[in-house]
């Protein structure tokens, strides 16, 4: 077969999103393939399928078509009704509306949608879920479990005609992954369940695919309409910028296809998570106009286990989340070792567990995937952070420090930091890290050139003259400064400057047990350290290093600390199972979160919703305000052994003695 004779047995249809011809083979004598018929200016035989119009039929077979094989027919059911959910107020709008909208119009829009999240940025929540399909697990489980599946689009579906559901005392529905505009004709339908008695006591909602949203459709318009987008066009443009969340624009910029470069790329991200909360939004004054109480779930601080459960908590409603199922979970294979964020926005999680696996979290949609298994070295990974180039960098126990790609492709190797490693940090600002560990002084290393920049020296010998033992359990850079302060397993806290000498220039030995957890917080100058019998508490390292609070409510060893950057709070866990959230000025315990096992990370979001308006502020007394917070926090540690004591059983009574009795 000759070239010139395979190009007239190919559909001649340009595909207009692929730019080039459909491969269809056609028949002898014709131009087009069967799907592409109708093209054919001498076409008679072949329609658009009146129930769908991307496919055709041809006329001949047009009504067995419609009666019997088309995949869009509505069966002759008594719970589908044509159009039952759909807003027949407009007509149906294209996906794409008027085309890209101007550079004025998105810079319109994206003023209301900064001002307006300011405004209900508090309300929002996020919760992920679980992709599986798993009514077939569930009834292998449990074969007393009745399900049924009903195939229809929603946009048809009358809940209240549904034979099963008629007689149920109460309905829950969970409408998972709706794309487009699929989520608002799932809203009318309950709404719709609702208006003809069908009682739904409620429902959660996992909406997706806001570029594929319709503004004919969109039960949110009124909402739209109150803060200032008035139309159409407007609707559009706030659908446009939604899609700046998941867009490539690395490759786009690349490609020279970038748009609107009125901003940066992180800032139409950040935009375009902020367009997909509003319309969220819209959709939850709909709700509430249902009689619905409604929010949205937002992950503030994740939590990486002993077991290898993989938790996110909300801190204003003290509620937790198992992104793992646990009943799969093996703590000597998945105990989770070390956790980091990936990115600037605090989106996605990076996870180290036991057996070398590295995970991906992204809480935008709701997934924890495997990246890959880290090889080389030996032990577990100790430390793991990301560079600029968006490298993961891992230290494994035995002191290899590697860098990956996130595909696993090893970039760099060239690292060692000796054995028995603690801890790596790295730089904020810069590619450099500092390692630490048993008998392994701090060291610096430059991960540009692999170079070892600094090599602690050891302190000088205790007053009997005996070795003080090297053990570095934590470290962190003090900002942008040259500055290391690191804890240790002598009860030590020591600041390091490089540019001074090798030994430490301040040390403070702070009470008789192992300090293992460390963060710097919103107070320059200050770092707040835990150890392993249960004490916290602030440091100012100012001149000479001085204890400034005590955090009290802890009953076992601290593991990990994380404090806000910029707001006065602390998150802490440990081996009591409990997340714990102070005000770091205050002292105040604010939250107890119970998370059912031992925690080994923490870190906390800088948006988080760490608020609690509600409470008005408490007057000083005349005694002073820090006395008057201890009488409160004792108050709060005396209700809890209250409490306990009451809960526990009685034994025995003992008889007095008769000098007790006269």
């Amino acid at each position: 077969m000759t070239p010139e004779t395979e190009i007239f047995q190919r559909c001649s249809y340009i595909l207009p999103k692929k730019k080039r011809s459909c491969r269809m083979l056609v028949k002898s004598g014709n131009l087009y393939c069967g799907e592409h018929a109708i093209f054919d200016p001498i076409n008679k035989d072949r329609i658009p399928c009146p129930n769908d119009p991307k496919h055709t039929v041809l006329i001949q077979d047009l009504e067995e078509h419609l009666k019997l094989k088309c995949n869009s027919r509505l069966l002759e059911e008594p719970w589908l009704k044509q159009n039952m959910n759909v807003d027949i107020s407009m007509p149906r709008s294209k996906h794409g509306g008027n085309g890209k909208p101007s550079d004025e119009l998105l810079k319109l829009v994206a003023d209301i949608v900064c001002r307006e999240y300011e405004i209900v940025k508090n309300e929002v929540e996020e919760r992920s879920g679980t992709r599986n399909k798993r009514e077939n697990r569930a009834c292998q489980e449990n074969p007393e479990l009745e399900v049924t599946r009903l195939r229809c689009p929603v946009e048809h579906l009358d809940l209240s005609q549904v034979e099963f559901l008629k007689n149920c005392e109460q309905v829950i529905a969970v409408c998972k992954h709706f794309c487009g505009s699929a989520t608002d004709f799932g809203i009318r339908s309950i709404a719709n369940g609702i208006s003809n008695n069908l009682r739904i006591g409620g429902f959660v909602l996992t909406p997706c695919c806001h570029h594929r949203c319709e503004y004919s459709q969109y039960v949110g318009r009124d909402y739209l309409r109150s803060i200032g987008m008035e139309n159409e066009d407007d609707f559009e443009a706030l659908r446009h910028i939604s899609t700046w969340a998941t867009c490539g624009f690395q490759r786009a910029e690349e490609n020279g296809k970038d748009e609107a470069k009125i901003w940066t790329i992180s800032q139409k991200e950040e935009l375009g998570r902020k367009a997909k909360v509003l319309l969220e939004i819209g959709r939850i004054a709909y709700l509430k106009t249902l009689g619905f109480d409604v929010k949205l779930f937002q992950m503030d601080v994740f939590v990486g286990c002993s077991t290898g459960a993989f938790k996110t908590l909300n801190l204003q409603n003290s509620t937790f989340y198992n992104v793992t199922p646990t009943n799969s979970l093996d703590p000597k294979q998945h105990e989770i070792t070390a956790m980091c964020f990936s990115d600037k926005e605090q989106t996605e999680v990076l996870v180290a567990q036991f057996n070398r696996q590295l995970k991906l979290f992204n809480s935008l949609q709701g997934t924890y995937t495997d990246l890959f298994v880290a090889q080389g070295g030996e032990g577990v990974v100790k430390g793991l952070e990301i560079t600029k180039d968006e490298n993961i960098i891992t230290a494994f126990e035995s002191g290899d420090i590697r860098l990956w790609e996130n595909r696993g492709n090893l970039v760099s190797s060239t690292i060692n930091a000796g054995p028995q490693i603690r801890v790596m940090t790295k730089k904020p600002t810069e590619e450099i890290i500092a390692t630490g560990g048993l008998e392994n002084p701090l060291k610096i290393w430059d991960l540009m050139t692999g170079e070892n920049t600094f090599v602690a020296k050891n302190v000088r010998p205790d007053f009997l003259e005996l070795r003080v033992p090297v053990n570095v359990t934590n470290a962190r850079f003090l900002g942008d400064t040259e500055r290391i302060v690191t804890t240790t397993g002598t009860h030590h806290i020591r600041i390091y400057d490089p540019r001074a000498q090798r030994r430490p220039i301040q040390e403070l030995e702070w009470l008789d047990e192992p300090i293992h957890a460390l963060s710097l917080c919103n107070r320059p100058e200050h770092v707040i350290v835990g150890n392993t019998k249960g004490d916290m508490s602030l440091f100012d390292l100012r001149g000479k290093i001085n204890p400034i609070h005590k955090y009290r409510g802890f009953a076992g060893a601290i593991r990990s600390i994380d404090a806000h950057p910029t707001a006065p709070y602390v998150v802490s866990c440990g081996v009591d199972r409990i997340v714990r959230v102070h005000e770091v000025n205050t002292k105040k315990l604010l939250k107890k979160i119970y998370c059912k096992v031992r925690m080994n990370c923490i870190l906390l979001k800088k948006k988080n919703s760490l608020v609690n308006p509600e409470k008005p502020p408490k007057t000083k007394s005349a005694r002073g305000s820090d006395e008057e917070e201890e009488d409160s926090e004792a108050e709060l540690v005396n209700s809890e052994d209250e409490t306990l004591w009451k809960e526990m059983k009685t034994v025995g009574t003992k008889r007095k003695r008769k000098h007790e009795d006269e």
